[in-house]
């Protein structure tokens, strides 16, 4: 009797521990599969958000290009890849993600230099700013001021960069051209035979012309009045007994 007593108490005392250790496991299993849902509750959530910033980005940047005459653009954190342009017929749209953006519209010998002022830019999370060259839609070189702000999530980190970037091609040429037309009366005036000077005015305090000073001169004009390293320096001082007439007659 007594050994049938322990055999049915040893059995109850089995049967309830694995009873426990089932119901540990089962509880176990209901806390890996609870963390596992609120994991992906997490992720979606988390997707969602995402979803929803970049739909917001997309209206901002739709309604920039919309209301704007200027190129605009969107760009990943590092620069590596451009998200978005309207390239207003100056250069070339793009509507897809393009990690070749680089090549598709910077001059090649511009790359390097705009790579730096944006590895700068990214460094110090500031603004970019930079005139370069880049590849218009015809083919043909142009100019463009382009500028661009990050924008950055509640912890500090950039999420996205927006910009835009004006033709300044025409305002390069006429610099050029006026430099070009600088250059060419520079030589011609350093060259010619005939003696030439600029001069500036000095009148008194009643009005009549006192005195004048040399702006520029060029060798024909030395060697033809005698006057040396007359630039910056005043006639009367040069010539004291100048005579009146010359002063009259330039004021």
């Amino acid at each position: 009797i007594c050994g049938m007593v322990f055999s049915t108490l040893g059995a109850k005392a089995w049967f309830i521990v694995k009873e426990e250790e089932k119901r540990k496991r089962t509880e176990e299993k209901l806390a890996v599969s609870e963390r596992g849902v609120e994991k992906a509750m997490q992720e979606i959530k988390e997707r969602k958000r995402m979803e929803e910033a970049l739909r917001q980005s997309e209206e901002r940047f739709r309604a920039l290009a919309t209301a704007s005459s200027d190129v605009v653009y969107r760009v990943s954190p590092d620069w590596s890849e451009m998200r978005q342009l309207r390239g207003q017929n100056f250069i070339a749209d793009t509507d897809t993600p393009d990690r070749a953006w680089l090549q598709k519209y910077i001059h090649p010998d511009d790359q390097s230099h705009v790579t730096a002022v944006i590895n700068e830019a990214i460094r110090t999370k500031s603004v970019f700013e930079l005139e370069h060259r880049v590849l218009r839609v015809a083919g043909s070189v142009g100019w463009t001021f382009s500028r661009a702000v990050p924008l950055l999530d509640g912890n500090g980190a950039i999420v996205e960069w927006f910009g835009a970037a004006s033709d300044v091609t025409a305002q390069k040429e006429a610099e050029d051209a006026l430099r070009a037309s600088e250059e060419r009366y520079r030589n011609s005036f350093h060259t010619i035979d005939a003696g030439f000077c600029i001069i500036e005015m000095i009148f008194d305090a009643q009005g009549p012309p006192a005195d004048y000073r040399f702006l520029e001169v060029n060798p024909a004009f030395e060697r033809q009045t005698g006057l040396h390293a007359a630039e910056g320096k005043l006639m009367r001082d040069l010539a004291p007994a100048h005579e009146e007439h010359w002063f009259e007659m330039y004021g």
